[in-house]
């Protein structure tokens, strides 16, 4: 086990959040205990597919079908919280992230390593073999409003093209679709 571990238990608090206005927003989990705070600096790409990957995990943990359709709008995320500190004990940017679940918790424990960079033959690569250095456990009630709070910091930002899945600028941008071979500018009118 790695001697750097912060190990935040069940924290009064994990949750996603987003920062900055949409387009130009930074994401990152944060987390509290009584004592100590972390923020882990995350893309919006990471933060995606970990809360599909809890949702995997928790359909696998029940048996039951706890993925929402994608026809369901998620509610405004709320805002960033006014109580958590602007230079956390535990702060960097997220590398890998393992998922497990203990059965004597009876919890979901997720670890997650920071970003390394590191050399192989003269190329940088990502090192996907960092040694984890935050942990938390999670409760099936935790889970379930980690999903539900990551559906609406999502949805929160600039729309996407229905076809492509691209970002799309102003609502008065023409925006040449790739899907559509990037010639054919279609007019998509963001739901407010």
């Amino acid at each position: 086990m790695n001697p750097d571990l912060q190990d935040f238990g069940r924290p009064a608090y994990f949750e996603p959040e987003a920062i900055g206005k949409p387009g130009n927003r930074r994401f990152r989990l944060i987390a509290a205990t009584d004592q100590r705070t972390a923020a882990l600096w995350l893309e919006r790409d990471q933060l995606r597919e970990f809360s599909t990957s809890l949702q995997h995990l928790m359909t696998q943990l029940t048996g039951e079908d706890v993925l929402r359709p994608a026809l369901e709008a998620p509610a405004p995320p709320p805002p960033p919280r006014e109580d958590f500190p602007e230079n956390p004990d535990v702060e960097f940017q997220v590398g890998p992230i393992i998922l497990g679940y203990d059965e004597d918790e009876e919890a979901v424990i997720v670890l997650v390593a920071p970003l390394e960079i590191i050399e192989v033959d003269g190329n940088a690569t990502l090192n996907s073999d960092a040694e984890p250095q935050f942990r938390v456990a999670l409760a099936h009630d935790d889970i379930d409003a980690f999903i539900q709070r990551s559906e609406s910091v999502l949805a929160a930002g600039r729309p996407r093209c229905p076809y492509c899945g691209q970002a799309l600028n102003r609502p008065d941008e023409p925006h040449g679709c790739v899907r559509q071979n990037g010639h054919r500018h279609l007019d998509i009118t963001p739901s407010a």
